[in-house]
């Protein structure tokens, strides 16, 4: 595999990974992980190896590696666009559900006089007033956060920490979501509106 025959290389050149990754102009700790099996180099990366210890590639590469490479590349890819369709599609539903009217007038006269009175829904939106403009920033945000990594997954780069930062707030969208709803929920009730 790839990472052992990396490290056979470099002892046989006696290199430290702190030495290797000076060489190659990459971290220690990118040394460390590919020669623990965990990921292979870039292209750049793999040539530069290559043309210091005057190997192929074909011999450092071997079909095992390429094939466990393309396996976890594409797991990655379905996962980022699993992600970034949630924190697409949901954001947008909080926000139609936030200004759709969903609280009615409750009449709490129970004489024949009052059959039907009728006021038209209210919103999240109108309970909240200024306020549901926190929850909203953070669903634009989820958005176009989901947007980047969808573009960033269809240039074919791994963007870890994109996906990390989606999912945080995909997180904090659902909560203030959540919140926003009970408050609308409880000034809706004070002011004798009901779902």
């Amino acid at each position: 595999m790839f990472g052992e025959k990396l490290k056979e290389l470099r002892k046989q050149n006696s290199l430290t990974q702190e030495g290797l990754a000076q060489i190659i102009c990459v971290s220690r700790s990118a040394v460390n992980k590919w020669e623990q099996g965990i990921g292979l180099p870039s292209d750049i990366n793999l040539k530069s190896i290559c043309e210091y210890f005057n190997v192929s590639e074909e011999w450092l590469l071997d079909r095992k590696d390429l094939k466990e490479y393309i396996k976890s590349d594409k797991e990655f890819k379905t996962k980022s666009m699993i992600i970034s369709l949630v924190g697409i599609i949901l954001p947008i539903l909080f926000i139609l559900f936030t200004f759709v009217g969903i609280f009615k007038f409750k009449c709490n006269i129970e004489a024949e006089a009052c059959i039907m009175i009728y006021i038209s829904p209210k919103s999240i939106y109108h309970f909240l007033e200024a306020g549901v403009i926190i929850p909203i920033i953070c669903y634009v945000i989820t958005i176009t956060i989901s947007f980047i990594n969808v573009l960033q997954v269809i240039k074919e780069e791994k963007a870890k920490k994109l996906i990390i930062t989606n999912l945080v707030l995909i997180f904090i969208s659902v909560l203030l979501f959540i919140a926003s709803f009970i408050i609308a929920c409880v000034l809706a009730k004070e002011n004798s509106f009901g779902l």
